[in-house]
């Protein structure tokens, strides 16, 4: 391995630590800004919003970037082929599931506040599964840089939206808005920066079946996995509590759990 390699990953490396470092920040100080303003029942709603939807994110991944981009690495003559098969099963399944979670919202024991926040909030699931796409294309190229850029403007907006939302007092709804915004943004950005390194168009072919086959066993297993990571929190918002508020529990539990 030559120097240049070593360089290349290293600085990859970096860029992947720093775009940790700064969602982890962001989140740390949204965690201290909404837990002193709205308090532990406020923090608890906002948290069961964050918990029911982020749970929806894990379904549109289910491994298809790491197929797609061991099968483009492999072939630079079918990269193309399968970033169209992979945008067409990022695109259609983040809607798809995005439906689905509105769909199972209805039958949840949630007040109309809660519900119409986490409405809101659900459409990050569809700008996730967006998201995936150009860090497909970042991972095929070595640009993590891209990735960085993409997190960091993301973050910013939603820090500034979260800022706005807190000290006008808007409520619930508007820290389901500031939550979506830093999403959309992070969607965008990556879809604009694929562009600059493999061009693709949304478009089914024989590749989508492909790798609907080849990631079934590992996406069910990523799946199992990330269900565990997930599932605990939905379970305090919704389970008959006898001595502490629903609000109340999911409050404490994920404060504990993002420390």
């Amino acid at each position: 391995m030559n120097v240049s390699v070593y360089k290349k990953v290293g600085l990859n490396t970096f860029y992947q630590l720093m775009g940790r470092f700064v969602t982890a920040l962001v989140g740390l100080l949204t965690t201290r800004l909404i837990t002193s303003h709205f308090g532990l029942e406020g923090y608890g709603e906002y948290q069961t919003v964050i918990a029911f939807v982020t749970l929806f994110w894990v379904l549109t991944d289910f491994g298809f970037n790491a197929i797609a981009v061991r099968e483009m690495a492999a072939s630079e003559d079918e990269a193309k082929d399968y970033y169209s098969a992979l945008i067409s099963l990022r695109v259609g399944l983040g809607a798809l599931v995005m439906a689905l979670a509105w769909l199972i919202l209805l039958f949840l024991p949630y007040s109309a506040l809660v519900k119409n926040a986490i409405v809101i909030g659900a459409v990050t699931i569809f700008f996730q599964s967006l998201m995936g796409i150009g860090n497909a294309a970042f991972q095929l190229r070595l640009k993590y840089g891209f990735q960085l850029l993409s997190n960091t403007l993301g973050s910013l907006v939603s820090l500034g939206m979260f800022v706005y939302v807190i000290f006008s007092d808007q409520g619930l709804i508007g820290l389901a808005v500031a939550f979506t915004s830093g999403s959309i943004v992070m969607g965008l950005v990556n879809l604009y920066l694929a562009k600059r390194l493999i061009r693709a168009r949304l478009l089914v072919n024989n590749k989508v079946r492909y790798l609907l086959k080849e990631t079934l066993p590992f996406g069910l297993v990523l799946l199992l996995s990330l269900l565990t990571t997930k599932i605990d929190a939905i379970l305090l918002s919704v389970l008959n509590l006898n001595t502490i508020t629903n609000e109340s529990a999911v409050g404490i539990y994920n404060l504990s759990y993002k420390l």
